[in-house]
């Protein structure tokens, strides 16, 4: 008996064995779930900034041939499977670069000369059996490497030739039996993408080609493969614009659009209108190489895109040169870097258990509005806080409380304008957000800052030509780290410190909006205010030799960082912090000054309380967020306690601090961040807490301001303040700090 089991076993093995080889059936299995990709039952880039993303070089040509006469004399000799060799032989480097994917074509892509012979397709949409053995070469040896392969049916350029598909017909047999091809081969790791760009012009030269580039005849194709291999997973491309029609993204299995002509700065607007159908988003090509290749990849990753690269001059012109990662080291160090899961302290508090809220929308933060569950949960005695609330009520005429505990949303309540939708201009309390994106593009280009906050940094490689020359020569010795703190001898407002004595300087330096607009903070125009004249053309003392509060300075490092991130601080803010967070609806004042013609890096955020709350929520947790370290923690760890950047006053890179304990009653770790009309974000480590304190004058309200709706007034609202009856002077912050530490009776 045991060995008729023994013999029924190999006989079955034997006999799956030969199926295998006879059907070609491949062991690599792509799906999808939701909206990301899985490869062999596993999530793709698993624990990487790219996780559950296809990213992906475009091959078109490696299957090249050209049966015309057009080709160009010195190509006479061209091999098609010699071409198709040299590519196969470079797979694994491309994949061990962070590729999983690769893009080809049944008829290529432009060779750089016009009237290519260049199909896998007779006229009638029968396939040709030399093509395809090519094609299966190529599918077979990613297959072994555990990638993928998004196959294209139809390129624009291949009309009036004898490979010519005659009419409608032939393009729906042409994609019937690709269909049926892929089902009988057993390729579970092929996707199918009817037309590269099925809106080309060059569409309309092919017989029935105005059928071809309408929604109607896309979504006939669709059809048709789907009837012909149920399993199969398809799409079709849009333009290089980043756009799809609705009807279409409704249709597709899968997203596919491409990015050739879309700005960096518009990649955020154009994947976040199509993540909403929840399909996976996947751009398969883009042209751009080098450095903005890198920064077109990372932009594209941080949105939740896949990535497409196309290098027209190497991998798609003939002579075409497949040289694996020296294609273009820029792109696949990024590649590599955005596919691996990080290493060292991130990837250990990956497995820590630690809360993060959905976004508003969907559900989130946890909150309790009983007092006695508040007790328990957190510690906290919901009374004090009550009169934590009034006295906030003392200090601002619009404005509310929001306390959060671990991970508890405590507390949260308004008055005036003040309400869980109001997006309020929040003043200088954008200037840590500027911090925090300097510090997140100096990660990301590591080899711009080998001395980090003490790299000098007004050169050309970190700004603009319109910077230089210098409004003051001594700017040149000024350090990333003194201009983040504000001891970069940068003129701003009175009081000035030096080693922690009071003084004072004249001209004092732009305040307000015109802190925050280029020409004003670099010292290349100047001004007055109310009679009072400001520069920043000169320095008032040497970099590093005094503290004085310079809104100038830290919209400077904004300058710096979208020159370096190559689009506007509000857009990299979108990508990096906004989006991986979830926050609702927001933007930047000061839209109604016309001066301000970039994003105001020395303040004017307009962020929803509970998004705030976020945002002190990353502080807290040392700029992780879920699986994701969105911001260094090392940075975080140094923006949040005394700098030797600043020894004349206890403000970091935009905190203020409490390092050395100048506050009593309050924790040494606590650090804090106010701006002008009374808002204030409070972040105290060790208590596992964080505080917003919404204030506002009725003009930061405004959607003139702010750009943004007003919400409608809630009923039965706490109405505003009318008299002000707190001293204001700055202790109110540290005062309220005291007040809602007192709450916490553990």
């Amino acid at each position: 008996m045991k060995w008729k089991l023994n013999t029924l076993i190999t006989f079955f093995a034997i006999t799956a064995l030969l199926l295998q080889a006879c059907c070609g059936t491949g062991n690599t299995v792509v799906k999808i779930k939701g909206d990301k990709w899985y490869i062999n039952g596993k999530i793709t880039n698993i624990g990487s900034q790219a996780e559950g993303l296809l990213m992906n070089v475009r091959m078109v040509n490696s299957s090249f041939e050209d049966r015309g006469e057009k080709i160009p004399e010195e190509f006479a000799g061209f091999d098609p499977d010699a071409n198709t060799k040299e590519f196969i032989s470079k797979i694994p480097e491309y994949t061990g670069s962070g590729a999983n994917a690769f893009t080809l074509s049944l008829q290529g892509g432009s060779p750089g000369y016009e009237g290519a012979v260049n199909s896998a397709f007779n006229a009638d949409g029968s396939l040709r059996p030399d093509y395809l053995e090519r094609i299966s070469a190529v599918i077979e040896a990613v297959d072994a490497g555990t990638g993928a392969v998004i196959l294209t049916c139809f390129y624009q350029r291949q009309h009036s030739n004898v490979a010519s598909l005659q009419n409608r017909e032939a393009m729906l047999n042409a994609v019937r039996n690709t269909a049926l091809w892929i089902k009988e081969n057993g390729y579970r790791n092929v996707l199918l993408e009817i037309s590269n760009e099925y809106r080309h012009n060059g569409f309309l030269k092919w017989n029935d080609g105005k059928w071809l580039v309408s929604t109607k005849g896309q979504l006939e194709l669709i059809a048709e493969a789907r009837k012909a291999h149920r399993g199969l997973l398809v799409s079709t491309s849009g333009m290089g614009d980043g756009r799809q029609e609705d009807s279409l993204a409704r249709a597709v299995d899968y997203i596919t659009v491409h990015f050739n002509t879309t700005p960096l700065g518009k990649y955020a607007e154009r994947i976040n209108a199509l993540r909403g159908f929840g399909k996976p988003v996947i751009c398969n090509e883009d042209d751009k190489t080098g450095k903005e290749g890198a920064a077109a990849l990372l932009e594209s990753v941080l949105h939740g895109c896949g990535w497409g690269y196309m290098n027209n001059q190497v991998n798609q012109t003939i002579p075409f040169v497949f040289g694996g990662v020296g294609d273009d080291l820029p792109v696949y160090e990024m590649m590599k870097k955005v596919t691996s899961p990080p290493a060292g302290k991130n990837e250990e508090v990956s497995d820590e258990e630690v809360y993060f809220p959905l976004p508003d929308g969907s559900g989130g933060w946890r909150t309790s509005n009983d007092p006695g569950e508040i007790f328990k949960t957190t510690g906290i005695d919901k009374q004090v806080l009550d009169s934590a609330f009034e006295f906030v009520r003392t200090t601002t005429r619009n404005g509310g409380l929001l306390v959060l505990r671990h991970g508890w949303l405590v507390y949260e309540n308004y008055f005036g304008k003040g309400q869980s939708e109001a997006a309020p201009n929040l003043a200088s309390c954008g200037k840590s957000f500027t911090s925090v994106a300097a510090g997140i593009v100096m990660s990301e280009h590591p080899e711009l800052f080998p001395e980090g906050l003490d790299q000098k940094v007004f050169t050309s490689e970190y700004f603009p030509d319109f910077v230089f020359p210098l409004a003051d020569t001594a700017m040149s010795d000024i350090k990333i780290g003194e201009l983040l703190s504000f001891s970069a001898g940068i003129r701003g407002n009175n009081p000035v410190y030096v080693n922690g004595q009071r003084s004072s300087i004249d001209p004092v330096g732009p305040d307000g909006w015109y802190g925050m607009t280029d020409s004003f903070a670099l010292g290349l125009k100047s001004g007055s205010i109310n009679g009072k004249p400001f520069t920043t053309a000169t320095l008032w003392c040497e970099p590093g030799g005094g503290y004085s509060y310079a809104t100038a300075s830290i919209h400077i490092a904004s300058i710096m960082v979208r020159h370096l991130a190559g689009m506007e601080l509000e857009d990299y803010l979108r990508s990096r912090l906004a989006i991986p967070m979830g926050w609702s609806r927001w933007g930047y004042g000061y839209k109604s000054q016309p001066l301000v013609d970039h994003t105001p890096g020395g303040g004017g955020i307009a962020l929803r309380g509970t998004d705030m709350l976020r945002f002190g929520y990353l502080l807290l947790n040392r700029g992780r967020w879920g699986e994701k370290q969105l911001v260094p923690e090392a940075y975080i760890e140094t923006a949040s306690k005394a700098t030797a950047y600043n020894p004349h006053f206890p403000y970091s890179l935009q905190f203020n601090v409490n390092t050395n304990g100048q506050i009593k009653n309050i924790p040494s770790d606590a650090f804090w961040k106010t701006g002008s009309g009374g808002h204030c974000l409070y972040v105290v480590p060790s208590l596992d807490l964080v505080i917003w304190k919404l204030g506002g004058r009725d003009g930061q309200y405004g959607s003139s301001d702010t750009g943004l709706p007003q919400p409608e007034p809630v009923e039965e609202g706490l109405a505003p303040t009318e008299k002000i009856s707190a001293t204001l002077d700055g202790t109110e912050y540290t005062r309220l700090l005291e007040m809602v530490i007192r709450s916490i009776k553990e």
